[in-house]
């Protein structure tokens, strides 16, 4: 904290001594917004100086003002439903000025309709935008198709298009958890998650992917299947150094902005082999024409997804609701949404399977209230105060059921360290010097069948609020421009769900490694409150006709009660040649926020079974009972801090006539990612009492005899810092524009990136046939797992204006792709942990020589292949065709094909020869969409 208050006290000094200097020429601007097609007026158009921070939105008759505006060039951007965005600069004089601007319609007639991702201009965070016209183009059903579209991005899975499973975004390889997702200014938080069994463990998997989740979980992002994007308008990826005014993120940012204002009633039909999905979107003008009552848009969705086509035992469906208030009165500008969102992830046995019991239901109910706004002054270097706002309550329930087999094991209710609980009548037995001992009150043992039916819940119910308010100075001094932001943000996140509910006993396997589950209710968890404080300039020198601009900020996240950080961020670019060739630049430190399972673990609980005669054949039945004892252990980890990532960018842009480029190199690195895992402090040494039964002549219940005593060593997992992750990439992107003569435009643009990762943390390993009753050996060991791609997409869009009509080809090639292991270190213990008291001692080799250490002799089980890279999988080619037609002014119809050619070759592992793997095998695949405009 006193790091920041000393930024603060720079940044005020900062200002202090720059605001005299901005004294300059003021003028104002008078505006008209009309449609380049009818020449009428557009309403409730936004208008945005992005480097000074102004902006203003045109009244019932197109016309905007602005005062005390510098003069000097300026980069102005235009913005409406409907419309393509205008970006152009501008010249303002000295005095009053006075412009026409004129939007284009985003339809499929225009000259050159853009399909594909949009790179960010100089100077700023490395990003891509998308359009509304793109996204229809693509027939997205989710914003998760859209991402499809950044560059080098690979053709998407068949189980992404049809909403069959969880899908969640990362970014160059970072953790999908640190992927923010921003909706009309306010982040969509899965911080608040507790739909897990402990430990990140999913509540289930997927019934279309066993090993993918059926649901967003604690340590994954928000499920992006969720998120329709037919009330979208726009979509921008930060894949670079984002604004410090972006707090909780470790890898980058999706900005997803919804519509807004009046627009015609849109109808929408989307279907593929295994969905369809129908949508309606609307927007109106209130009041009578050139009322200032505002505009109301309003939307909803529906999908139904069949897992498989021949099946209709397992689908997903999602239902949205959207409606938004949009107006503009005198300096005041506000956007208003409240949705609703039903989700249901269903998985029922299969009919005629004698063997299928498997019944699984994750239902999610969400509530969402966003408001946003602008309060404009320019009054001086202060120009207006942005706010942003949301309330989320989102309710979740994750129900399974299966039958067990093989699963015949004892448990105790208790949730207390120590307890002994019995399952004998009246809930109590007598050892053999004649004390009693009795189940504490409520509590008791049993013991499973060999197969039952056994079922749970997980119920959640989150809350999330979120506040941010920016003010935004701007000035200039010379031929410097500034533009100041200084904010603030809040979060308050928690769960007052009912929680882990077990319908019976919980299912217990041999893997468990004498772990059990216990109920645990979420209302207890106290709510994470965090604070955020950022100061941001953008800072631009004219040098001629060349610009230096810098971005360059700093922000400081709070979490109350448990850890902050500060995160500096800069971005600059320099124009080499004017308007052709530009070098830039960026580093940065992102900081995300753990999450509530993450800083409220549930307890780790172990059940030791000390007698059990179920299977005597000298007992009655009424004898037969079993003693258990419970321990419980805290698993909290108070060394736990928040993750940070560092990022580094390096890059080209360039302009030779109509081909445009941009080529970047890239590091993202974080060596304390979140992650659920063991340490030396989460291993327990505990007392294995078994007990013999002495059973009397008169057949009452036995006394029992201590037959033995040792010592067990358990270990649980516990939130760490111990995920560590670093990628080094290129990406590249060339546009060549528009050839007119074949009415075509190409583009390129690809990725290679290699990631590796590792746990930081110690390794804990002994012999397979070791078991509780050894020492654990500790290795200084580090598995490092890689993953290396080179892919690019060559995409060609060929269209006829006249007739409304657009087909672009892909052909996305992956030229290089590889995965491995590297094991080092993992041979010989450097330590170990006695499973005589739990503490750690040295080691060395000569000790395994001694019968106690024999079993922490690893060697033998270890793959001698093990660090034996494979080859690189052979290029691949998957040919996506999309084809979109405009039928007068009213009607569109869509078509896609992905992996037309249906390219499926198989490659075989030199690491293990005759092991084969299908590439492309989830690429085919095509659907259709239609599109009605009622006007």
């Amino acid at each position: 904290m006193k790091i920041f208050t000393k930024l603060c006290v720079v940044v005020i000094m900062a200002l202090s001594f720059a605001m005299p200097s901005f004294a300059q020429q003021k003028a104002s601007l008078v505006g008209r917004v009309v449609s380049a097609d009818t020449k009428q007026a557009v309403a409730y158009a936004l208008v945005h100086f992005p480097e000074t921070g102004l902006q203003a939105v045109t009244n019932s008759e197109g016309d905007f003002t602005i005062k005390q505006i510098a003069a000097g060039n300026h980069k102005m951007q235009i913005s409406f439903l409907g419309y393509e965005n205008l970006e152009q600069t501008i010249t303002v004089k000295a005095g009053d000025n006075s412009l026409k601007f004129e939007l284009v319609p985003a339809n499929f007639k225009v000259e050159d309709v853009v399909v594909t991702a949009t790179a960010s201009k100089a100077g700023a965070a490395t990003s891509s935008t998308i359009s509304r016209t793109a996204m229809d183009h693509i027939q997205s059903s989710s914003l998760a198709d859209v991402m499809s579209l950044l560059p080098g991005a690979s053709t998407p899975d068949t189980r992404t298009l049809t909403l069959s499973q969880a899908s969640s975004f990362s970014i160059r390889g970072g953790a999908s958890l640190g992927t923010a997702i921003i909706m009309d200014g306010t982040p969509m938080s899965n911080n608040a998650n507790l739909q897990s069994l402990g430990a990140g463990k999913m509540p289930f998997a997927a019934s279309d992917a066993p090993g993918s989740a059926a649901m967003a979980t604690p340590t994954s992002g928000v499920d992006m299947r969720q998120i329709s994007t037919d009330n979208i308008e726009s979509v921008e990826v930060i894949r670079g150094i984002a604004s410090v005014e972006y707090g909780d993120i470790t890898s980058g940012a999706v900005i997803v902005n919804s519509k807004a204002g009046r627009a015609p009633l849109n109808v929408k039909l989307t279907m593929n082999p295994n969905l369809y999905q129908l949508s309606a979107t609307h927007g109106v003008q209130l009041g009578a024409a050139g009322s200032k009552a505002g505009a109301l848009n309003y939307s909803a969705d529906y999908s139904y997804s069949q897992y498989r086509p021949t099946e209709g035992y397992s689908h997903y469906e999602r239902v949205n609701g959207q409606v938004g208030y949009t107006n503009s009165i005198g300096k005041w500008y506000t956007n208003s949404t409240l949705s609703v969102g039903v989700y249901r992830d269903k998985a029922k046995p299969t009919p005629g399977d004698e063997n299928d019991f498997r019944y699984a239901l994750q239902k999610e109910e969400r509530l969402r209230f966003n408001t946003k706004g602008t309060l404009s002054f320019n009054k001086g270097w202060f120009n207006n105060l942005k706010y942003a706002a949301s309330f989320t309550y989102t309710d979740k329930d994750s129900y399974f059921e299966d039958q067990a087999v093989n699963a015949e094991a004892s448990f105790s209710t208790s949730k207390t360290n120590g307890a002994i609980t019995t399952s004998a009548p009246g809930g109590k037995f007598t050892l053999e010097n004649g004390s009693v001992i009795t189940n504490p009150d409520g509590e008791y043992a049993l013991r499973t069948p060999n197969a039952y039916m056994y079922n749970y819940s997980v119920r959640g119910k989150e809350l999330n609020t979120y506040a941010q308010v920016i003010a935004n100075f701007a000035g200039t001094a010379g031929r410097t421009s500034h533009f100041i932001k200084v904010g603030a943000d809040f979060r308050n996140e928690g769960n007052v769900g009912e929680g882990k509910i077990f319908g019976g006993t919980p299912l217990r396997t041999a893997s468990d490694n004498l772990s059990t589950q216990r109920e645990r209710s979420y209302d207890d968890i106290p709510f994470m409150n965090t604070l955020g404080l950022f100061a941001e300039e953008s800072f631009n020198w004219a040098m001629g006709r060349r610009n230096l601009n810098i971005v360059a900020g700093v922000r400081y996240d709070n979490i109350f009660g448990f850890d902050d950080v500060v995160a500096p961020r800069v971005n600059l670019s320099f124009d080499i040649i004017p308007e052709h060739l530009s070098i830039r630049g960026g580093y940065g430190i992102t900081a995300k926020t753990p999450t509530l399972e993450m800083l409220n673990p549930q307890e780790a609980y172990f059940d030791l079974l000390n007698f059990n005669n179920s299977q005597s054949t000298v007992a009655s039945e009424k004898q037969k009972f079993q003693v258990v004892t419970t321990h419980a252990f805290d698993t909290t980890n108070d060394e736990l801090e928040m993750a940070t990532t560092q990022k580094y960018e390096v890059g080209v842009d360039f302009k030779i006539g109509q081909v445009t480029g941009a080529i970047t190199a890239f590091k993202d690195s974080s060596d304390n990612g979140y992650m659920f895992s063991t340490t030396v402090n989460s291993f327990q040494s505990v007392d294995m009492v078994t007990y013999e039964a002495l059973y009397p002549e008169d057949g009452s219940m036995p006394a029992l005899k201590e037959a033995s005593r040792r010592k067990v060593l358990l270990s649980y997992a516990t939130p760490t810092n111990n995920s560590s992750y670093e990628t080094r990439g290129i990406e590249a992107s060339i546009d060549f524009g528009r050839i007119d003569a074949i009415r075509t435009r190409f583009i390129l643009d690809g990725v290679w990136s290699r990631t590796e990762s590792w746990n930081n943390g110690l390794s804990f390993d002994r012999a397979n046939s070791g078991n509780y009753y050894n020492h654990m050996g500790v290795f200084n060991a580090r598995k490092s797992s890689f993953y290396e791609n080179l892919s690019t997409n060559l995409k060609a869009v060929h269209n006829i204006p006249s007739i409304g009509f657009v087909i672009s080809a892909t052909a996305n090639v992956i030229w290089r792709e590889g995965s491995w292991m590297l094991y080092e270190n993992d041979e010989i213990p450097t330590h170990y942990i006695s499973v005589n008291d739990g503490k750690l001692y040295d080691f060395n080799e000569s000790m395994l020589s001694q019968d106690e250490f024999k079993k922490l002799d690893v060697r033998p089980d270890l793959d001698v292949r093990r660090n034996i890279k494979d080859s690189y999988m052979s290029p691949v080619l998957c040919m996506n065709v999309n084809v979109t037609k405009e039928i007068k002014d009213f009607l569109r119809i869509s078509f896609y094909a992905n992996n037309a050619f249906r390219s499926t070759p198989l490659w075989e592992s030199t690491k293990t020869p005759g092991s084969f793997r299908r590439r492309n095998d989830r690429a085919f695949f095509f659907g259709l969409s239609l599109n009605a405009t009622i006007k």
